[in-house]
C-alpha cells in the first residue's frame, strides 16, 4: 500500500492515464480519476464507478461543433466545453491528499480549490512551454513561406500557464520540455518520467529479428500532417533520394499545409484515421517510424512502434532520445536537419542487418523499459516525493 493517501487525477479527455490507470488503482494508489470521453471508453476500464468518474458532455459537444464549425472560434469554444467539463468535476469532487491534473487549460479552479485544502498539486505538462512552441511555429511557418502564425498565445494556453503556476511541482515527459519551462522561470520540482508502450496490445506477431527485410524500404509516420510534426522534412527528404521508398502519412491533413503537400501526393499513401485496434497491424507492415517533429513532449507513437520492432528514426524534440540510445534503438536527428535525415534513411536502406538489429533492440527495450508497468512504478515513487 502507498504510504500516503490515493490521489485524485483530472485530465479533460482520456489521453495516456488509460494505458496506467488500472494498475494504479490495483495498489491502491487512486481515489478517483475524473475523465471526459465515451462511456463505452470508462466502462472499458473495467474498474468501480466511484474510481472513475467520467463526464463525456464535453466529448459530445467537441465534436459537434467541429463538425458544425471546423476551426472557427475553436479556442474559446474549447475553453466553453473545458469550462463546463469543470463544473461537473467540482460538484462532484472529493477532497485529497494530492492531486495530479494534466496541463490543458481546464483545471485551474480544480487546482485552486485542491490548493485551498491543503492538497500537493501535481501538474503534468505534456509538451514545451507555450510561448516556446509559438515561436518555434513562427519560425516555421516562415520557412515554408506560409503567412504569419498567430501572433500571441490561445487563451487555453494561457490557462495552462495558469496551472502551472499554481503548481507544487511539474511532471515532465523529457529533460527538454522540462528545461523550456525552467527557461521561463519555473522554479519549483519537476519530476521527469518518460512516456512508453502498451506492450500487451503492441506486440508482433513473430519477433522483430525474424521480419522480412527486402524490396522498398517502407516508411510510416504517425501524427497531425501540418508544420509542428515536420511531415514536410520527410517528404522533401524522400524526395531526392534515389531508392524505392513507400511512405504511409496516418492523419488528419492541416489545411495550411495542403497546397505545400500537393506536389508530393504521389510520394505516399495517406491514411486519416486508423481505429487502435487496427494500428498494431498497419504498424507492423512497415519498417521504419520517422518522427520529425520540431516540438513534443514525447510522442507515445514512438514507443509503440519501438514495441512493434520497427527501426525509429526521430528527432531529438521529439522526446525519443529519452526512451533510446543512438545507433541501438533508434537514430536521432535535429529537427528540420534534413540532410541527416537523408542519411539515416539511406543508412538503413543500405544496410537491412544494422535496420534488423536496431529493430530487435528497440523491440527489446519496451519490454524491459518503456513500458506502462515501470511507468505506474515511476508515478507511484513521485507521488511519494516529498
Amino acid at each position: 500500500m502507498p504510504r500516503y493517501s490515493p490521489v485524485n487525477i483530472a485530465v479533460c479527455g482520456k489521453f495516456h492515464m488509460l494505458n496506467y490507470l488500472p494498475d494504479l488503482v490495483g495498489r491502491g494508489v487512486v481515489q478517483r480519476f475524473y475523465m471526459s470521453h465515451k462511456p463505452s471508453t470508462a466502462r472499458s476500464l473495467e474498474l468501480p464507478s466511484e474510481v472513475v468518474r467520467n463526464f463525456p458532455a464535453k466529448e459530445y459537444l467537441l465534436r459537434g461543433y467541429g463538425m458544425a464549425f471546423k476551426t472557427w472560434n475553436q479556442d474559446a469554444a474549447i475553453v466553453a466545453f473545458h469550462r463546463l467539463w469543470e463544473n461537473q468535476v467540482l460538484r462532484d469532487w472529493k477532497p485529497s491528499e494530492q492531486l495530479h491534473l494534466l496541463a490543458q487549460g481546464a483545471t485551474v479552479r480544480i487546482g485552486k480549490r485542491a490548493r485551498a485544502e491543503g492538497s500537493r498539486v501535481l501538474c503534468e505538462v505534456v509538451n514545451t512551454h507555450p510561448e516556446h512552441r509559438l515561436r518555434l511555429m513562427q519560425l516555421e511557418a516562415k520557412r515554408w513561406g506560409l503567412k504569419a502564425w498567430r501572433p500571441s498565445l490561445l487563451r487555453r494556453e494561457k490557462l495552462i500557464l495558469e496551472e502551472v503556476a499554481q503548481a507544487d511541482a511539474l511532471l515532465a515527459p523529457t529533460q527538454h520540455v522540462a528545461n523550456s519551462f525552467r527557461q521561463s522561470g519555473f522554479t519549483k520540482p519537476i519530476h521527469i518520467l518518460p512516456y512508453a508502450a502498451n506492450v500487451e496490445r503492441f506486440e508482433p506477431l513473430e519477433g522483430p529479428e525474424k521480419r522480412l527485410r527486402h524490396g522498398p524500404l517502407r516508411i510510416i509516420s504517425v501524427g497531425q500532417i501540418g508544420l509542428r510534426k515536420g511531415q514536410l522534412h520527410l517528404l522533401e527528404v524522400v524526395s531526392r533520394l534515389n531508392f524505392d521508398i513507400e511512405i504511409t502519412l496516418v492523419g488528419d491533413i492541416d489545411p495550411e499545409v495542403i497546397e505545400l503537400l500537393a506536389r508530393h501526393y504521389q510520394r505516399f499513401k495517406h491514411v486519416a484515421r486508423v481505429a487502435p485496434p487496427e494500428m498494431p497491424k498497419l504498424l507492423a507492415n512497415h519498417d521504419i517510424f520517422v518522427s520529425a517533429s520540431l516540438e513534443e513532449g514525447l510522442a507515445v507513437s514512438v514507443c509503440e512502434a519501438m514495441a512493434m520492432g520497427l527501426a525509429v528514426i526521430a528527432t531529438r524534440e521529439s522526446g525519443a532520445s529519452e526512451v533510446m540510445d543512438d545507433g541501438v534503438h533508434g537514430l536521432l536527428f535535429d529537427a528540420t536537419d534534413q540532410e541527416a535525415l537523408a542519411e539515416k534513411i539511406a543508412c538503413l536502406n543500405d544496410d537491412r542487418d544494422m535496420l534488423s538489429q536496431i529493430s530487435a533492440a528497440a523491440f527489446m527495450r519496451t519490454r524491459l523499459l518503456v513500458n506502462w508497468r515501470t511507468y505506474a512504478d515511476g508515478l507511484e515513487h513521485i507521488y511519494g516525493t516529498r
